[in-house]
């Protein structure tokens, strides 16, 4: 079973980025915020496989909630979304991966199996 923290600004596109994870992966546990700082908090107390977090949100944005993430769970894969991809570089040049909105079910899984693929490698 894979565990996924989603992270979005606003309800209705958290419900949606929900809603899409189920289809994607039917056996995933979801854990949905829209509070990136209790986000945070819960990765510090659960195992987390996948976070997907949007670039915009409320208090921090996208990346600085992954670095706090990844300082707690180093094994969490992190995914950056958004729609604009001003932050594609960036999200990159930092070892982030990156999924230009809207998301595909199909693209979610194929980089979920990429990222696990790369992270047992590097054992």
């Amino acid at each position: 079973m894979v565990n996924i923290l989603v992270v979005s600004c606003t309800q209705d596109t958290l419900k949606m980025r929900k809603e899409l994870l189920e289809f994607a992966f039917p056996e995933a546990q979801i854990a949905p915020f829209v509070d990136p700082l209790l986000a945070a908090q819960y990765v510090g107390g659960h195992d987390v496989d996948l976070a997907l977090c949007d670039f915009r949100l409320r208090i921090i944005d996208g990346i600085q909630l992954i670095k706090l993430l990844q300082r707690q769970n180093d094994k969490v894969i992190p995914a950056l979304t958004e729609s604009d991809g001003r932050h594609r570089a960036d999200a990159q040049t930092l070892g982030i991966g990156y999924l230009p909105q809207p998301i595909s079910p199909r693209e979610l899984r194929s980089f979920y199996s990429g990222a696990v693929v790369l992270r047992e490698d590097a054992i």
